[in-house]
């Protein structure tokens, strides 16, 4: 199965970086982007589909310069600039619209098991698997005793209880593009709010609980929170195999 990313966003929430567009922002001497390609090679998923749009050119030269040798096949695709997610993948969809295929973000990461999501999303039987995960907190909690003034504890970085999408998904064209057929603007189409919601609300979409660990990048802090982790290279390893 073809990995596909999206990378074409501008990252407007994360502020100008010396990286360029997000996916390319390096955590220690790696970018996120190749920290997340290189997950899916552990599993032996070597073929990649890069949804780019904003500075295209810096995939480009991310590609040429990061991975000779490496035995991973990457193709740039232009969905252009302005193009929304749900818009990216129609494009993608509307060139390859018979292979069920990996789909995911260029600015998260985890340690989800692709085998078992895969599994999932085969025995389930629906055309699309999310994985499921606790976001972190991001402040720390208060464990306070019952019906008292005394604190108990503290928990630095708690998780929440509820589940979001943690954005490592498997995507059947033939049971998404259904949904499309409504929207007159491909382009603008938001997968998250247009096409995503209707199909839960028609039970098109199973979910693969992952408890293990999962960070975005939105923000600078949540950068400065991967480069230290990523400088930790027992607990990186510990995390990450």
């Amino acid at each position: 199965m073809k990995c596909v990313i999206f990378c074409g966003g501008k990252g407007t929430r994360l502020g100008n970086t010396e990286d360029g567009p997000k996916p390319l922002v390096r955590i220690d001497k790696y970018p996120i982007l190749y920290c997340i390609m290189n997950q899916f090679s552990k599993y032996g998923y070597k073929d990649f589909v890069l949804l780019c749009g904003y500075k295209i050119e810096e995939f480009q030269k991310f590609s040429e310069n990061w991975f000779i040798g490496a035995g991973w096949n990457i193709e740039i695709m232009d969905t252009g600039e302005d193009t929304m997610t749900g818009g990216r993948l129609h494009r993608y969809m509307t060139a390859n619209p018979h292979e069920s295929f990996f789909l995911t973000y260029g600015d998260g990461i985890s340690n989800v098991d692709l085998e078992k999501l895969y599994e999932s999303y085969y025995d389930v039987g629906k055309p699309v698997a999310i994985t499921a995960v606790h976001p972190p907190s991001r402040f720390g909690k208060l464990d306070l005793r019952d019906n008292s003034s005394l604190v108990r504890g503290f928990s630095e970085k708690p998780s929440e209880t509820g589940w979001i999408n943690g954005g490592f998904m498997i995507v059947d064209p033939g049971g998404v593009m259904p949904y499309y057929q409504h929207i007159e603007n491909k382009d603008d189409c938001v997968l998250e709010r247009d096409i995503l919601p209707r199909m839960a609300k028609d039970e098109n979409i199973s979910a693969y609980r992952h408890g293990g660990f999962w960070q975005c990048m939105d923000t600078p802090r949540d950068v400065e929170y991967l480069r230290d982790l990523r400088k930790d290279h027992t607990k990186w390893r510990k995390i990450f195999g």
